[in-house]
């Protein structure tokens, strides 16, 4: 990648088709009219074997990421039934294509509903969060049981559902103090915390980006879909879909308008912010 950006201007950084792992953040800086693709988006992946960025860009100016499949290996989340409860762990069978993943911090769970194969909603709605001590990991009880240290006790019960969150504090596509993005064509498996995170970025255009359900997994993303932070002159974001992460698919951190007045259900009038 930093060979292409110092080749000079409008340059295409083509992925043959295969899987790449990579174990380390693919850092671009500084690039001007660079594309980064693959030959289709279906066309294997790049997978993450540590705890990652795929790619962290700065200061660009028309930086185009197109046709790329990303995922983790390990997953940042595991899941299963719980069949045992105490103050201070869950055991939990693990359901395949799940791992039972020891040596591992554990930082959320959430109540799961596999009929409708989502986080647990209404009245069943629950999400713990937890600072865990560092010297206490998952550890394995059988074969199929993994072992949950918790800091307290939580309201989960024998034979919940749940999701286990290993950690939530690495986005899977970070893009700061750059113009002109565009996104498109993106399959993102699993990540380890927000999908797509834009910051300081004037002007963007996303499209075809995919964060769903992917081999079986009970959940797509340990947390948000997309954030925009700071992200300003305009967003286009098209023909996309965010399914089954554990939070929100679309949260934006700058105001853009203010609704002066809701004329119906589909139809509001509009204030300039500037």
């Amino acid at each position: 990648i930093n060979a292409t950006i110092s080749y000079g201007f409008n340059s295409t950084i083509i992925f043959g088709i295969g899987t790449y792992y990579l174990s380390s953040t693919s850092v671009i800086s500084n690039a001007t009219g660079l594309t980064i693709m693959r030959q289709g988006i279906d066309q294997k992946l790049l997978v993450g074997t540590s705890i990652i960025c795929i790619f962290y860009a700065q200061y660009c100016n028309g930086l185009k990421i197109n046709s790329l499949s990303i995922d983790f290996d390990p997953l940042p989340f595991t899941a299963g039934y719980i069949v045992n409860v105490t103050d201070n762990y869950l055991d939990v069978e693990i359901q395949p294509p799940h791992r039972t993943d020891i040596n591992r911090q554990v930082q959320g769970l959430i109540r799961y509903d596999r009929k409708e194969m989502r986080p647990a909603f209404g009245s069943k709605t629950y999400h713990f969060y937890q600072v865990q001590p560092t010297n206490i990991n998952t550890s394995l009880v059988s074969t199929s049981i993994l072992r949950i240290p918790l800091t307290s006790r939580t309201e989960l019960t024998i034979g919940d559902a749940i999701v286990t969150i290993y950690y939530i504090f690495i986005p899977s596509i970070l893009v700061t103090d750059s113009t002109d993005l565009i996104i498109q064509s993106i399959n993102i498996h699993s990540y380890w915390r927000i999908a797509l995170v834009t910051n300081r970025v004037k002007r963007v255009i996303i499209s075809d980006y995919y964060v769903i359900l992917y081999d079986g997994r009970w959940l797509s993303a340990n947390s948000d879909c997309i954030h925009f932070i700071r992200t300003s002159e305009y967003i286009s974001l098209s023909n996309s879909k965010c399914q089954r992460q554990s939070d929100d698919g679309l949260n934006v951190l700058t105001p853009y308008i203010i609704v002066a007045k809701a004329i119906n259900t589909t139809t509001v009038i509009n204030q300039a912010f500037n």
